[in-house]
């Protein structure tokens, strides 16, 4: 159980000071006129006085009990600190949390991003990434380095274990390995490295009983954890699953397929003396109902008149609908393929008649008609659309760690 606060009078508005850190107080800040006041003696100097239109108040009010961790924690001292880039003000506030058994820890915020602080005993090792930016690794895990900069107390309020300044300045750096944050912090010859995990505002508002809601967030914060490491596994492990039905639907339809030939025409067309070119193949038997007819015709003469085909239905005189699957050319001719939908058994053949009607000079064509070809582009396609939304979620992991990265000192770069 937390003890109750030690109250002193203010050597200069005479207004009560309320110490909850027992010995450990060395400054403190009275919350009526913002004089620093020295507590480590008795006379209660004054040390310095911040100007009243700096103030600000602090969202968990000084005195304010709440449950981090399982330890029961008071906060008796907030600060702000503020740091400048390229002449921009950025301004950030902490909380000092004190528990006479476990000591101090910090409460940090940013844009509505929290940390639980704490102070580390050990010196984490320092080296540099495969980048060759710095990085600092304790605990076994490995932090890289973020941003380097100096930090500015702008205002205080409450007590501090330390003899604390109006406009002291502290050189920092930041290392992240989210959802943790290490930070070296430099002054006076004097080092100290600590470690933060993010916590939601909502969290800290249910741990202090705070009225209202936590303000919302805003943008990212450095060490924010990503939502998609989760995401893209599952996602991805979903894919494979997925993957696997496909792959077995493919091979059951592959095998279904019978693919077999059942003719083999070669024609051969030369410029008639009058009117238009056109060759029928000789007549070939479907003993039995098919799924489709699969028609590939080859030249290997590039300069040769394309073709239309028509595949007649002997029992009716009709021409049955084809449609094209493809057509390539190269240098050493062209084809093209068709299809048919399902037909019956019966006698049929195939109508060839060059394109434009007209035939320059003598040209020889290769046809192979095969039925029930399993035509797979749908499962192909569908295996696309599977893919989708798995790939959409990496990129915009990709992206929300771009975004992290761009207040760093680097940039856009991880």
């Amino acid at each position: 159980m937390v003890q109750g606060a030690r109250a002193l009078a203010c050597p200069n508005c005479g207004g009560a000071v309320e110490l909850r850190g027992f010995a450990h107080t060395r400054s403190a800040v009275c919350i009526q006129c913002l004089t620093v006041i020295d507590a480590s003696t008795p006379e209660l100097q004054i040390v310095a006085r911040f100007d009243e239109k700096l103030r600000v108040h602090p969202a968990i009010p000084l005195g304010t009990r709440g449950q981090l961790g399982g330890v029961r924690w008071e906060t008796i001292g907030f600060q702000v600190r503020t740091t400048w880039v390229d002449g921009t003000p950025y301004s950030w506030h902490e909380y000092l949390l004190f528990n006479p058994y476990q000591g101090f820890r910090y409460l940090t915020v940013y844009n509505g991003h929290w940390n639980y602080v704490h102070t580390l005993a050990g010196v984490p090792a320092t080296s540099s990434a495969l980048n060759g930016r710095p990085a600092a690794s304790t605990g076994g895990v490995t932090y890289r380095h973020y941003q380097h900069g100096v930090a500015q107390t702008t205002f205080v309020l409450g007590e501090f274990p330390w003899a604390i300044q109006a406009g002291e300045q502290v050189e920092f750096d930041d290392y992240i390995a989210p959802p943790r944050v290490l930070s070296r912090e430099a002054s006076a010859g004097e080092v100290n490295w600590s470690c933060g995990d993010y916590i939601d505002g909502a969290a800290i508002w249910q741990a202090f009983q705070l009225p209202g809601a936590a303000p919302a967030a805003e943008g990212l914060s450095s060490n924010q954890p990503s939502p998609y490491p989760g995401k893209i596994r599952a996602i991805w492990g979903d894919f494979g699953k997925l993957a696997l039905v496909w792959l077995a639907v493919l091979m059951v339809f592959l095998m279904l397929g019978r693919n077999a030939q059942v003719a083999a025409p070669h024609l051969e067309l030369a410029p008639p003396e009058a009117g238009f070119a056109t060759a029928v193949t000789s007549e070939f038997q479907l003993q039995n109902a098919v799924s489709n007819l699969h028609i590939d015709v080859k030249s290997s003469d590039a300069d040769a008149n394309e073709v239309e085909f028509a595949l007649i239905d002997r029992s009716t005189g009709r021409p049955v609908a084809l449609e094209s699957l493809g057509h390539q050319q190269n240098a050493f001719g062209w084809s093209r393929e068709f299809t048919s939908g399902r037909l019956a058994a019966g006698t049929y053949a195939l109508r060839l008649d060059p394109e434009g009607g007209a035939l320059n000079h003598k040209t020889e064509y290769d046809i192979t008609v095969r039925r029930d070809v399993a035509h797979t582009g749908w499962l192909w396609l569908a295996l696309i659309l599977l893919a989708i939304p798995p790939v959409l979620t990496t990129l915009r992991a990709g992206s929300f760690e771009t975004q992290r990265w761009q207040d760093s000192d680097y940039g856009t770069g991880a």
